[in-house]
């Protein structure tokens, strides 16, 4: 292999310069002091253990499978299927033209074990199961009319007739006489008629079963093979380290990475999984480097080497950015002025990596806060420590919030308080009564329910009033800075609002009327706009006596 040590080392020292250059340090301050190139082999053995997959189809009525019916026969089906599950775990055959496929591709193969793979089907096979529902008649009996198909004629209630009354005159009196007057509504004036539930049959067609009596249970038996794979490096550079990284890479990105080769056509272990082998020669750079009178080490991997172990470098270069925003903290965390943000903006634009960062998480789709230190792990190349970056990401994250906001929860709350404060005024007004203590907690509690709906219904007047402010608020800064918007996201809080404020007035509303506390209703009898509404609002008379 020739000798391209200073070529490697080289390499890596400007990846390094292009990463950090700008970032309060500049290319020329970044200056290697020794590196070494080693060659290494790594291995990537692949284990594909074999296994039986069941898939289960129900179907009503009776029907066969292509490879075996049987019947009712519950054992017999169960001892079919274990026996293909087996067959697909054990059976040689049915792997064969896998494994060909394994070796016709070669080096390829490394990549398909990033997944289990369907390698062959079995015959399906099937079995009945007798309808509980009906017990396999297909028909239940109506339970209207047991059965009989008819019932009782409700017009005559059962007799057959009823009686009339009759007026006829005798001289100047008039008599009255009941009369027996065949029912009309019966079969043959019998007194029963026919029973609308199953329409005189007596029976109806089980839902179940569809009338069928029965269903088919039908399994389809797939083999599966699942692969596990295992890195190890021969190496005299951080081999731990390169096989750590090879596995964090999985399979197919290894197979894209290294000039990965397959070594022999596999064999079978102890337990029956087929083994595979692949190799890959490669060579590991490190290179010590000094910046801003610190030493670091890198270790890349490769002809155009792809660094596995990174130092965190972005720890010494945003020190003072670091320390800024340690200042700037609090016993409650980060809290910033909007001069603080603008500063902080303007300062982050000018280093090209935060520069990023700041790109990257206003543009993200995810919603949660995880993004500001995926964004800052990304952009800095990962060459900081966990606890810098997530300072870092705070910091970006209370920045981007101030001066380019997805909403405003400042527009959600004042939109949303005159809403809590009819809830709990309403609730109290209502609470205002004689109630036991159950009454009261059902009135309460329905209260409670009635101001999330009501929440609900008003969410779109806080929403369009966060979505206008923090739009305005967004046009201040370039396109690229603009936080997605996420004007919902206040809802929930709102919601849980709504229901506390109605459950606190109504709660205040019922022990105020029990214990002499101060009424919500005779203060607003005073005002004469609201006056006017009360009585139709109030159920009790301003001046009940209490208790």
């Amino acid at each position: 292999m020739a000798d391209n040590t200073p070529l490697l080392a080289q390499q890596l020292l400007e990846w390094v310069r292009d990463k950090v250059h700008g970032n309060n340090i500049e290319r020329d301050q970044v200056l290697a002091t020794a590196s070494a190139v080693a060659p290494a082999t790594i291995t990537c053995l692949v284990s594909w253990r074999f296994s039986g997959v069941v898939k289960n189809e129900r179907f009503e009525g009776a029907r066969q499978a292509n490879g075996g019916h049987y019947g009712y026969d519950q054992h017999a089906f169960q001892q079919a299927l274990s026996q293909l599950n087996v067959q697909a775990a054990t059976d040689q055959g049915l792997r064969k033209n896998f494994l060909d496929s394994i070796r016709d591709a070669s080096a390829s193969s490394l990549a398909w074990a990033a997944a289990a793979r369907d390698i062959a089907t079995l015959p399906s096979i099937s079995v009945c199961e007798e309808c509980q529902s009906c017990q396999g008649h297909g028909n239940i009996s109506c339970p209207a009319c047991a059965g009989q198909g008819k019932v009782h004629c409700h017009f005559c209630h059962g007799r057959g007739y009823n009686f009339v009354d009759v007026h006829y005159q005798n001289g100047n009196q008039t008599i009255r006489r009941q009369e027996k007057e065949l029912c009309l509504h019966c079969e043959h004036h019998s007194g029963r008629t026919y029973c609308r539930g199953c329409n005189g049959a007596g029976a109806n067609r089980c839902q179940i079963c569809q009338g069928h009596g029965c269903s088919t249970h039908v399994s389809h038996v797939s083999a599966i093979a699942t692969p596990s794979w295992n890195t190890t490096v021969v190496g005299d550079i951080e081999p731990v380290g390169l096989a750590r990284f090879v596995s964090d890479c999985g399979p197919k990105v290894a197979r894209q990475s290294f000039p990965f080769t397959l070594s022999g056509g596999g064999t079978y272990d102890a337990d029956n999984r087929w083994q595979v082998r692949y190799c890959a020669e490669t060579q590991v750079t490190r290179l010590d480097f000094k910046a801003l009178a610190l030493n670091y080490t890198i270790v890349g991997v490769g002809e155009e080497p792809r660094p596995f172990i990174r130092p965190a470098i972005f720890d010494e270069l945003f020190s003072e950015e670091l320390a800024q925003l340690a200042k700037l903290r609090s016993s409650v965390g980060l809290l910033l002025t909007q001069p603080q943000m603008h500063q902080l903006f303007a300062h982050y634009r000018s280093l090209p990596a935060l520069n990023s960062a700041l790109n990257t998480a206003a543009q993200s789709t995810d919603k949660t806060a995880k993004r500001f230190y995926d964004a800052v792990n990304q952009r800095l190349e990962n060459m900081i420590s966990r606890e810098k970056a997530k300072v870092l990401a705070e910091g970006i994250e209370k920045t981007l919030d101030g001066i380019s906001p997805a909403n405003s929860a400042a527009a959600w709350f004042n939109v949303m308080l005159p809403a809590l404060v009819v809830f709990a005024v309403v609730s109290s007004i209502y609470s205002e009564d004689q109630l036991s203590g159950f009454e009261c907690f059902l009135r309460t509690g329905l209260f409670a329910v009635l101001a999330i709906v009501a929440a609900l219904i008003y969410s779109p007047l806080p929403w369009l009033a966060s979505k206008v402010t923090s739009y305005l608020q967004r046009l201040k800064v370039p396109a690229a800075y603009r936080q997605r918007p996420r004007n919902w996201e206040h809802l929930p809080s709102f919601l849980l609002l709504a229901f506390v404020s109605s459950f606190v007035g109504s709660g205040y509303g019922h022990f105020a009327f029990r214990h002499n506390w101060p009424l919500v209703t005779p203060y607003l009898a005073k005002v004469p706009s609201i006056a006017r509404w009360l009585p139709g609002i109030h159920p009790v008379s301003t001046g009940v006596a209490r208790p």
